[in-house]
């Protein structure tokens, strides 16, 4: 059985990796954050994400991870970037890194000594 956050996860890559410069996803959600509810500073909307955050961690599912998603996309734009294109960048320097795995699906990459 698949997981449904993967399939979530599986579907904004797939976007992210069409190679727009804004991606339609991205931009939609930004914008409609903007109409909806007017400008926001980054440290409201980081509030506002880690709020979601904890919602998801009290009723995990997909669509309290998409609540999620959608607060730190407009984070992000409140920095000036857009999120598609910040993925994009970030699994870049990910493929590049080398990975302890732990065994449970998930891993943390190797610190580079000094």
């Amino acid at each position: 059985m698949s997981n449904p956050g993967n399939r979530l996860i599986d579907a904004l890559l797939a976007e992210t990796l069409r190679g727009k410069p804004e991606c339609s996803w991205s931009k939609s959600i930004s914008d409609w954050a903007r109409e909806t509810f007017g400008a926001s500073t980054p440290e409201r909307a980081l509030e506002r994400a880690q709020e979601e955050w904890d919602e998801l961690k009290l009723k995990p599912s997909a669509e309290e991870a998409a609540d999620v998603v959608i607060c730190l996309t407009a984070y992000v734009r409140t920095l000036g970037s857009d999120m598609a294109a910040e993925v994009e960048r970030k699994m870049e320097i990910n493929r590049a890194r080398e990975w302890r795995v732990d065994g449970s699906g998930c891993g943390y990459h190797v610190k580079a000594k000094p």
